[in-house]
């Protein structure tokens, strides 16, 4: 019975020694060692580094100074990590590993990473501080002002130089110097002054007279103008006539001038609007717009050329045309010197565009004087005797034609052109009012 307790005793004993033995082998020496390490580190000579930055022409002056810190290792791995890179040790230390570092041929943002990870984050917060945004030029439109578009200058921005700024810290640590000058270099704006002045040319014009219209068509003209002045055109969106000036009735300020209405000249509500729209569309062919939706008029008519006319009648016929270009395109359309004026602004142009018109073959009139009784007295004066009659306007014949689009270099030389229409316009009745 004695001799099993004694086994039983021998073997407690045999493990504590055991343990012990495990004690002393690894926890002790990590215990002395890390003791030893915080010792030497809050003992030693932390490395202090100074960046200058003096920027005359923004007067600017600073100094940034890096402190070196200690970093406590979370665990016995890592601390052998830092104790191999020298993370928590003296300027000393760090700058003969760096200079190894280099004969290696290690980078100077390898070498700083590996030996001191934090003038890094310090070089971070450095740029952070120096950073200005650049601010882009911008343009408004005052189609009505005499300069036409108000141009806010640009400003360009700076940043830290980031890369330079740590090749110097590296060369002065390799020197045993701790001390280097920061630059920050220029930062252009995505959009500069420049950009606008040329983005804001003038493309092209087209101008029709409306000295002979009445003054109701004149009112008419100017008003579908207003409608289109100042307009903006995205690059690659579609413009829409019809959208732009919208319904042309007597609630819109629109009066009573002469449309065409199956094949004759009548009065109708918003007469002129089609002179608008013709000039818009001359203008838009000679500005280089891709042209999506445009029709002739069934008669020809007197303020344009055959196959250059654009009529329009709100939910049938629009004309329609997409900005091809990468910039937007501005829209000024007035009325001067009785004439109707529609103008392109955007980017500069390669060509020259002039349009041309053909006229293919004549329609002869074939049917015979509409007669009309004028129970109105529209044509006829009050009092003409019964019967009698008046040639109100006398038949005109039809024609077919064509048009092209002719592309001019900068020194006047045709090099392309190409047909875009083909169109006939119908022969014209004559009228004869008959007295009551």
């Amino acid at each position: 019975m004695q001799g099993i307790q004694r086994q039983k005793r021998l073997k407690i004993i045999a493990i504590i020694c055991i343990l012990l033995l495990l004690l002393f082998k690894f926890v002790l020496p990590l215990l002395i060692t890390t003791n030893y390490t915080i010792a030497k580190v809050d003992s030693m000579d932390r490395l202090k580094f100074v960046i200058n930055f003096n920027d005359i022409r923004l007067k600017k002056k600073r100094e940034f100074v890096y402190q070196d810190k200690f970093v406590k290792a979370p665990n016995h791995i890592i601390e052998n990590d830092f104790l191999k890179r020298k993370i928590n040790g003296s300027s000393v230390e760090k700058v003969e590993l760096l200079k190894q570092l280099y004969k290696k041929g290690y980078s100077a943002e390898r070498a700083l990473q590996f030996v001191l990870p934090q003038i890094l984050d310090k070089v971070k917060t450095i740029q952070e501080e120096l950073y200005i945004s650049p601010i882009n030029s911008s343009a408004k439109f005052l189609p009505n002002s005499s300069h036409l578009f108000d141009i806010k200058p640009h400003k360009t921005g700076r940043q830290l130089d980031k890369d330079l700024l740590v090749r110097n810290i590296y060369s002065a640590l390799l020197n045993s110097r701790f001390v280097c000058d920061a630059q920050t270099q220029e930062i252009s704006p995505n959009i500069t002054t420049e950009y606008y002045r040329k983005a804001t040319f003038f493309r092209a014009g087209f101008s029709t007279s409306i000295a002979t219209s009445s003054e109701n068509r004149k009112h008419n003209i100017a008003l579908s103008l207003s409608k289109l002045n100042g307009t903006v055109v995205r690059p690659n969106q579609i413009f829409s006539f019809n959208k732009t000036v919208g319904p042309r009735t007597e609630k819109q300020g629109y009066k009573e001038g002469k449309i065409i209405i199956n094949g004759r000249f009548v009065d109708g509500i918003g007469g002129g609007v089609c002179q608008v729209s013709t000039t818009l569309y001359n203008a838009a062919l000679r500005a280089d717009m891709c042209i999506l939706s445009v029709k002739n008029h069934s008669l020809p008519v007197g303020y344009v050329e055959p196959s250059l006319d654009a009529m329009v009648n709100l939910g049938t016929t629009d004309l329609k045309f997409e900005n091809n270009t990468t910039h937007p395109i501005y829209i000024r359309a007035f009325v001067a010197n009785n004439s109707a004026v529609v103008e392109f602004y955007g980017l500069p142009m390669i060509y020259k565009i002039v349009p041309e018109s053909e006229i293919v073959d004549s329609i002869p009139p074939t049917d015979p004087d509409e007669i009309v009784v004028d129970n109105e007295y529209k044509y006829i004066p009050v009092g003409t005797p019964s019967g009698q009659t008046m040639q109100v306007s006398y038949s005109k014949g039809g024609l077919s034609s064509k048009s092209y689009l002719c592309y001019y270099d900068s020194i006047g030389n045709l090099v392309q052109r190409r047909q875009i229409r083909n169109d006939k316009y119908k022969a014209q009745r004559g009228l004869i009012a008959v007295a009551p």
